[in-house]
């Protein structure tokens, strides 16, 4: 073998977890504020862009949080179930940043004082986080369809129109962080990988070590009989 199984727990996967680690914390960060809403107004030309965390201007004008939720209420888009969808999405991506940040602490214990408890609740963390990323991403790829409803007509070009008092002719269109949660999701089935992988170079280690009884009563076996020496 060119790398010995203890060279590859202890030296190669610390740096290969430590790698994909960050890359999916900088991707998971980046599909945080990668989820949007674009509204767009025929009678006055205004273009907005808008999440939960910032607002975006695209035309000239004063545009305060007053008139962005004026603009709300007066399209049909309060109370439809797409903001129910996108608050959701959005409380799933952030239980996907913290439960990364305890998997990169459960981690770090695991391999600090190299207990096998540490290293089950690591792999118990990644699991649950790449399924709850599984879930984001299916509910991004739901909340496009959750504008095609009684209440909007949406074109081929995925901009949609409330049916129901859209005063201002407003148009909505969702913008989706797909290729970013897709991404961020395959890192982390990477990094469990190296957990599986380094939890089975464990077993190896722990069946491969021989029995301290059994090395005692070889010890004893072979030391020489008294009785028999004369």
């Amino acid at each position: 073998m060119i790398f010995s199984p203890t060279t590859i727990k202890n030296s190669i996967l610390p740096v290969v977890f430590i790698f994909f680690t960050m890359i999916s914390l900088i991707l998971l960060t980046i599909s945080l504020v990668d989820t949007w809403y674009e509204i767009k107004l025929p009678s006055n030309g205004y273009f907005y862009k808008f999440n939960l965390y910032r607002y975006y201007e695209y035309s000239p004008g004063v545009f305060s949080s007053a008139y962005y939720y004026d603009i709300i209420k007066k399209n049909g888009f309060e109370k439809t179930k797409h903001l129910q969808l996108f608050v959701v999405e959005a409380i799933l991506q952030y239980f996907c940043f913290f439960s990364f940040i305890a998997l990169v602490i459960a981690i770090y214990y695991s391999y600090k004082k190299n207990e096998s408890r540490n290293l089950n609740l690591a792999i118990v963390f990644s699991s649950l986080l790449s399924l709850f990323q599984l879930t984001s991403i299916l509910l991004l790829v739901g909340l496009p369809s959750a504008f095609k409803s009684s209440n909007f007509h949406c074109g081929s070009d995925n901009w949609c129109t409330a049916l129901n008092g859209s005063r201002d002719g407003a148009q909505w269109k969702i913008r989706g962080g797909y290729n970013f949660a897709i991404a961020q999701l395959v890192l982390s089935m990477v990094c469990l990988a190296t957990l599986i992988i380094r939890y089975k170079l464990d077993d190896r280690a722990d069946t491969k070590q021989p029995n301290k009884d059994n090395q005692v009563d070889l010890i004893e076996s072979s030391k020489p009989n008294p009785i028999n020496m004369f």
